[in-house]
């Protein structure tokens, strides 16, 4: 997996990540999600850690419910 990350203009990152695994999928493929700066907007700073226990302290987002 290669993932990259572009600054397209001063409002707009491109994130793109490309899939190649042999073992898992059939041929490589890329996936593109853009993202558009907004007034107001911040971006969290997370680390993944093993055995990380601060899930209690995360904020649900609209789509977390009903989990």
């Amino acid at each position: 997996m290669t993932e990259r990350f572009r600054l397209a203009d001063p409002d707009t990152l491109e994130f793109i990540v490309t899939y190649d695994d042999p073992v898992f999928f059939v041929k490589p493929f890329t996936s593109k999600k853009v993202l558009r700066r907004q007034i107001g907007d911040y971006i969290y700073d997370h680390a993944c850690e093993e055995n990380e226990k601060d899930l209690e302290h995360l904020v649900p987002t609209v789509g977390d419910e009903g989990r």
